[in-house]
């Protein structure tokens, strides 16, 4: 396999790869929206282990993807916004790679129902299916929970990918996927509540 720079190649057009459907004009035909990986068996077991033992108590579990890599994204929201979860009577896991830092390892580390594995992107889909729910921004974490079919609650900004649509409050893509929008560019408020 030769990989050629574009500059070398004549070029008569040019589209992204996820603009193609769009392009072509097959943005709504049937999608089938049925799960497409599965979760390593072992590496399940083993998350299940660990939350076991972080969270005796069998209550509901939830995963958190709270930004993107970057802050400063507007798919990032601030953990604040998402606190009076830490309230509620379930358990916390956080779905960020990675050590947390600066504001977000101070105010979770108040939470004493909370954890962060610090998973790498192997584990995820197994920490995912030992969840009762994941919820995230539009990361790399929304599209594998939706991949396996998990439940999940996707926080989307205004501006968007075409691929979350427009004004539905389901993914055409995952069927197990609920969608909430932000009303303002940039204002998660609406969003957290």
């Amino acid at each position: 396999l030769t990989l050629l720079s574009a500059k070398k190649l004549p070029v008569d057009a040019y589209v992204e790869i996820m603009s193609l459907p769009h392009v072509l004009g097959i943005a709504h035909l049937p999608i089938d929206a049925s799960p497409y990986l599965k979760p390593n068996p072992q590496r399940a077991q083993a998350m299940q282990a660990m939350l076991d033992e972080c969270f005796p108590k069998k209550r509901f579990r939830l995963g958190l993807r709270w930004q993107r890599e970057g802050a400063g994204s507007p798919r990032c929201i601030d953990l604040k916004l998402l606190a009076p979860l830490a309230d509620l009577p379930m358990d916390i896991v956080s779905l960020h790679y990675g050590s947390l830092t600066g504001k977000d390892l101070k105010m979770t580390s108040d939470w004493d129902n909370f954890m962060h594995p610090n998973l790498n992107f192997v584990d995820l889909p197994a920490m995912m299916s030992q969840l009762d729910c994941v919820l995230s921004v539009d990361t790399v974490t929304t599209h594998v929970a939706g991949a396996i079919g998990h439940p999940t609650i996707a926080m989307i900004p205004t501006f968007i990918n075409w691929r979350w649509g427009r004004g539905t409050p389901s993914s055409p893509w995952y069927e197990n996927q609920m969608i909430i929008r932000q009303s303002r560019y940039q204002s998660w408020e609406d969003v957290a509540e």
